[in-house]
C-alpha cells in the first residue's frame, strides 16, 4: 500500500487522481474487516499473526485507545488490532523469495555503494547520482517491531544520525536546526538521506492508525514540515 500511494505521489503532476479516495478506502476497510477481527480475537488463537501482534503491543505498552469502532463495547484488543491493521508497515514482511526464484540466487543490496556499473564488454561506467533514499518506515519499523525481530541485513552497521542546516527566522537571524535524517555506515563508506515524505503526499493516505500518525507528526515537526499532523500537534500543545 506505501509504494502503491508513493508511485502515486511521483505521477500525480502528469495525471489526476482523486485524493480523498484513499481516505476513503482505508474507512471502508476497517468496517469490512471488523467481523474478521472480531473472530480472530474471540479465538484466542495465540498461533495468528495479528494475536502476537496484539500482545507483543500490550507488553511494550505502545498502546492508544482511541474508540476506533465509535460505538459501545470498545475492548483493549480491539483497538490494539485495529492499530496493526492500519499500521505504517508494521504488518507482515512476506518473503517473495522462494520456490523457482531460489533457483537465480540473491545477493543483498547496498545502500549509498552503487557508484559503478559493469557494461557486457567488461568495462566499468560511473553511476553518478543514484537517488536513493532511506524510507522513515524502517526507523519506524525498527521502534515498534523490536519483538519481530525486524533487522534488514541491508543496512547492517548503519546508524540513523540528524542532518543540521542553517535556517532564517523571521526576525533574520539564523539558526541551526533538524533539517532531515540520513543513514550513514558504521566505516563512512556510505551514506543515504532519509526520505521527506511531502506534506500533501497522497502516501500520508497509509498513515491511518493513532500509533503512526502521532510518530509521523514528530518527525514532521522535527524536520520542519508543516503538515496536517504537526498542525495537531501544534494545537494540542
Amino acid at each position: 500500500m506505501i509504494t502503491l500511494h508513493w508511485m502515486m505521489s511521483v505521477l500525480s503532476p502528469h495525471l489526476s487522481f482523486t485524493e480523498l479516495a484513499s481516505e476513503q478506502a482505508n474507512t471502508d476497510r476497517i468496517l469490512q474487516m471488523r467481523a474478521a477481527v472480531d473472530d480472530i480475537i474471540f479465538s484466542d488463537d495465540t498461533s495468528h499473526w495479528l494475536m502476537k501482534k496484539i500482545q507483543a503491543s500490550i507488553d511494550n505498552s505502545k498502546i492508544f485507545t482511541p474508540n476506533m469502532w465509535d460505538e459501545d463495547g470498545v475492548t483493549l484488543k480491539r483497538v490494539v488490532a485495529m492499530d496493526a491493521l492500519t499500521g505504517w508497515a508494521t504488518g507482515p514482511i512476506i518473503d517473495s523469495f522462494h520456490g523457482l526464484m531460489t533457483l537465480a540466487d540473491s545477493k543483498n543490496r547496498t545502500p549509498g555503494e552503487y557508484r559503478k556499473s559493469k557494461l557486457q564488454d567488461g568495462r566499468y561506467v560511473e553511476l553518478g547520482k543514484t537517488n536513493e533514499f532511506i524510507h522513515p518506515t524502517v526507523q519506524y519499523r525498527k521502534e515498534h517491531l523490536p519483538k519481530d525481530g525486524y533487522d534488514p541485513v541491508a543496512l547492517d552497521k548503519f546508524e540513523r544520525k540528524e542532518e543540521r542546516g542553517k535556517v532564517k527566522q523571521q526576525d533574520g537571524s539564523i539558526k541551526e536546526v533538524v533539517v532531515g535524517f540520513k543513514w550513514v555506515k558504521e566505516d563512512k563508506t556510505a551514506s543515504v538521506p532519509e526520505w521527506k515524505i511531502p506534506a500533501n503526499s497522497m502516501e500520508r493516505a497509509c498513515v491511518a492508525s493513532p500509533s503512526s500518525r502521532a510518530w509521523l507528526g514528530a518527525l514532521d515537526q522535527k524536520i520542519g514540515v508543516r503538515s496536517p499532523l504537526t498542525m495537531t500537534l501544534v494545537a494540542k500543545s
